[in-house]
């Protein structure tokens, strides 16, 4: 897992307190975008998009890598 925000690595993390981000900072950061419009939802939501939790794989069962999507 990295840090959407900076792309740190989970291992240089200051901490799990703030996951995804790495620090309290990134997490703002990346708030702050929100806020500006920076991000947006590009359509409106449907049944087919949600993750069961189930779903998302465990820190353990990802390579290295990262997961690789085609």
């Amino acid at each position: 897992m990295k840090c959407p925000t900076c792309k740190k690595t989970r291992q240089q993390f200051e901490s799990t307190e703030f996951l995804p981000f790495c620090s309290d900072r990134c997490r703002l950061a990346d708030f702050g975008k929100w806020l500006d419009g920076d991000y947006k939802v590009s359509r409106p939501l449907r049944m087919e998009d949600e993750v069961l939790m189930e779903e998302i794989p465990i820190e353990q069962d990802i390579p290295e890598e990262g997961i690789q999507y085609e």
